[in-house]
């Protein structure tokens, strides 16, 4: 897609949350765009990711977001740029589009072998 094109495109698929959400995903501030209405912050943020040599990452990620509305752009989607959030005790593991809740989440499921020892020794025989 050209600049006016990916413009168009966003101001057309997304409304303002969406674009709120899109700037989010691809760790733009939102409010530090220029422009005061959906159609100029779209314009800003092409132009920012212009700027940056961010063009394929935001039509990548706007093609993904809208695959049924997205034009075809010649070339193969690249893999999502969202870090992983991983909490090393057990909990939750968020990579881009796929949440997975496992062990201590509330962390009462887990014991130290001194809460072990403890119960043992309190327990009726």
């Amino acid at each position: 897609m050209d600049l006016p094109q990916l413009r168009d495109f966003i101001t057309r698929y997304f409304n303002d949350s969406e674009l709120r959400d899109l700037c989010f995903d691809l760790g733009i501030e939102y409010e530090n765009l220029g422009g005061d209405n959906k159609s100029a912050k779209a314009r800003e943020l092409v132009a920012y990711c212009q700027r940056h040599g961010r063009l394929t990452e935001l039509e990548d990620t706007c093609c993904r977001l809208r695959p049924t509305t997205a034009p075809e752009t010649g070339r193969e989607a690249t893999s999502p740029t969202t870090p992983s959030i991983i909490n090393r005790s057990g909990g939750i593991d968020i990579h881009a589009n796929v949440v997975k809740i496992t062990g201590d989440v509330v962390g009462r499921d887990k014991k130290s072998s001194s809460d072990s020892d403890t119960d043992q020794s309190s327990a009726p025989t």
